[in-house]
Parts: C-alpha cells; sequence; structure tokens
C-alpha cells in the first residue's frame, strides 16, 4: 500500500501535468484577435422616454385637470382626467397611438359623470362612455387629417324625480383637420391653433340617434411691441341636422372654463358662437444663466373680454341675446429646469348685466419632459 508520501508527489504530478496541458491549449495573442472578429455584434440603442403631464388647479372650485403623455419608439400614451369638487363632475380620457410614418393608428377610450342643476334647476346625473377608433395622417409638419368611429352609451335623468331623460347608444364618426404651431416654451407664446371637424351620428351602425354637426377652433398669438401679444380665440358650432341628438352632446358656457362671470354651465344649446380676446402686458421679466435651472420668469398683466350665443341654429342669424364680459388679471409665469413652465393667475371678471364680479385662481403646469 503506497505511502502517504508517495501519494502526494502522485497528486502533484498529474497537476502539473494538467497544467501544462492547459497552457498549451490557451490561445496567443493573435488568435485572441481573430476570435473577437468571428463574435456576433449587438447594437443597443439609447432609450428615451418622454413623460408630459400636464395640471391646472381652478380656485375656488376646487376644480382639477390632470393630463399625462408618454412616448416609447412608435408608441403613444395620453391621459387626461378632470375633476370639480364644487360643481360636481369627473371624467378620464385614455388615447393609445402607434405610429405608421406618417400616419398612425389607436383608439380612445372615455368615461365622463356630471350631475349639475341644468335642466329646469332640477338636479340630474348625466354619463357618456365610449370607445373610439381612429386612424390619423400628417400632411405635414403641423397639419394632420384623423378619422375615428365611436360607440358611445349616454344616460341622463333626474335624481328629484329619478326620471330618465335621456338614455342611448350612440355610434358617432367624425373627420376632422388640425393644425397646431402655438410655441409656448418660450417667454411670449407665439402661433396658433386651428381645426375644423364634422361629425355624423349613423343610425344604419345601430345608433339611437340622428344628427349632424360641424365645429371650428381657431386661436391665434399676436405679437407687438416690448413683449407684449395680443391673444384670440373663436369657436363655432353649427347643428347641420339635430333631428334626434344625446343630452351629452349638447353646449354649456358659463363659468371658469367659457365665459367667465357667470354661472358654472349656466347657458347650454346645440349651437354655439363663441370669442375671447386678451391683450397681455409684461410688468417683470428676467432671464437666468442657461445652466441654472431657472431658464426665465415673467409677471403679466391682461385685460380680456369674452362673448358668447348658445341655443339653436338661429343664432346664426339673429344678432340679439349675446352673453358677454370683461375682466382683467395678473399672471406669473416661471420655467423651471428649461423645460417645466408653471404658472400662477389671477383674474377678475364682470358680466355686462347686473350681477357681482367674479374672482379666479388658476395653477397651471404647461407641460413636463423627461428623458433618459
Amino acid at each position: 500500500m503506497p505511502s502517504i508520501r508517495h501519494s502526494a508527489l502522485l497528486a502533484l504530478f498529474f497537476m502539473a501535468v494538467c497544467a501544462a496541458q492547459a497552457w498549451a491549449r490557451f490561445p496567443d495573442s493573435e488568435e485572441i484577435e481573430r476570435m473577437k472578429e468571428r463574435l456576433p455584434e449587438l447594437k443597443i440603442k439609447e432609450m428615451v422616454v418622454n413623460v408630459s403631464p400636464k395640471t391646472q388647479v381652478y380656485l375656488p372650485s376646487g376644480a382639477l385637470d390632470l393630463g399625462l403623455k408618454q412616448e416609447f419608439r412608435k408608441t403613444s400614451l395620453e391621459f387626461n382626467s378632470r375633476y370639480d369638487f364644487v360643481d360636481s363632475f369627473m371624467g378620464f380620457n385614455l388615447e393609445l397611438l402607434y405610429k405608421l410614418t406618417p400616419a398612425a393608428v389607436g383608439f380612445d377610450l372615455y368615461d365622463k359623470v356630471d350631475f349639475n342643476e341644468v335642466y329646469s334647476n332640477v338636479e340630474y346625473i348625466q354619463r357618456s362612455q365610449a370607445v373610439a377608433p381612429f386612424a390619423q395622417r400628417y400632411i405635414s409638419k403641423t397639419t394632420k387629417i384623423r378619422g375615428s368611429l365611436a360607440f358611445e352609451n349616454t344616460y341622463t335623468s333626474s335624481l328629484s324625480t329619478s326620471f330618465k331623460l335621456d338614455q342611448g347608444r350612440n355610434v358617432l364618426g367624425q373627420v376632422g383637420m388640425y393644425n397646431n404651431t402655438v410655441e409656448e416654451t418660450t417667454s411670449t407664446p407665439k402661433g396658433g391653433m386651428r381645426s375644423i371637424v364634422l361629425m355624423k351620428s349613423f343610425e344604419v351602425f345601430g345608433s339611437d340617434y340622428d344628427y349632424m354637426q360641424s365645429e371650428l377652433y381657431l386661436q391665434q398669438y399676436f405679437g407687438s411691441f416690448s413683449d407684449h401679444y395680443l391673444g384670440y380665440e373663436f369657436r363655432a358650432g353649427y347643428p347641420i341636422d339635430a333631428a334626434k341628438r344625446p343630452f351629452t352632446s349638447f353646449y354649456y358656457v358659463g363659468g371658469y372654463r367659457i365665459l367667465r362671470g357667470y354661472d358654472f354651465k349656466e347657458f347650454m344649446g346645440d349651437a354655439l358662437l363663441y370669442q375671447n380676446l386678451s391683450y397681455n402686458i409684461p410688468l417683470a421679466k428676467s432671464k437666468i444663466d442657461p445652466s441654472k435651472s431657472l431658464a426665465f420668469s415673467i409677471l403679466t398683466w391682461n385685460f380680456f373680454s369674452e362673448s358668447a350665443k348658445i341655443g339653436d341654429k338661429k343664432i346664426y342669424e339673429l344678432p340679439e341675446d349675446v352673453k358677454a364680459n370683461f375682466g382683467t388679471g395678473v399672471a406669473y409665469r416661471i420655467m423651471l429646469f428649461r423645460i417645466f413652465p408653471v404658472q400662477l393667475e389671477f383674474s377678475v371678471a364682470k358680466a355686462m348685466e347686473p350681477r357681482d364680479p367674479e374672482y379666479y385662481v388658476t395653477l397651471s403646469t404647461i407641460y413636463y419632459t423627461w428623458q433618459n
């Protein structure tokens, strides 16, 4: 039987033999370079994610708007939500889009619930839910054509009497052209927005309604001198055929959104004419070194006037029944991190009739972009 010493020597001998074989098989520098050339190449592309939340808070009504947009490669997801504590509204809209340059396809989802005293001073609840597939195509960098077909359920009922005012299924087709050249990342807004939309409810696809509507929207900023600028907004809704339409398709004016100085959603109708004219004067302005987190801040004094006509298509023929206001306010706008504008605005509006003035406070963040 071999001794422990002989066993140890034998083990060392085998280890030396294995090491020599391994060293003989180890590739030299030239062989290593040839092996590198045979390796597959992997290209890693940097991922960029754009997140664009928009937030607006209206006081003293307690209304809150929240928007979020995120893009990943060819997919875009946009979410908008609005909650109004005092005037009792809540709703959301979700849009998913897939780019097929220069076209895109996707769908919209929305759910809106509104309850307020509109119909003969009776409290009501109104709800609309829909899914709407769409397709769009850019005909220029700032202009697109879009068509959609919405499958919507509508419901309107009186809360005090539990009487159902309207309920049905609405299959609504829309086609429109949209143009947007607005630049809001500078201290003075520039450009404008324009759109024209035609919508039709299709009974042939199972709709319980039958109507056709056209809409026109214009917004434009005009520069004058010393960074003064003029803002103009125009909206028109014309009922081409209003044989049978849901209550959820009516227009409303009054309150902090359209026609300040009046009660929230005080007036309604299936036809609308609205315009807003404002003149903005910068009171104080500062620019910071671009390397700093604060790009600029500006304090603006503005004067504005709104006017609206709402009802049926006769408003386009008769000059009376115009609701109007005038007002003034100050707005402080600051650009954080060169990409994150925040605006605080205080305004007072007086209706052109015997009413007390109304006061409004708005805090808004216009957009935010994050890249990684």
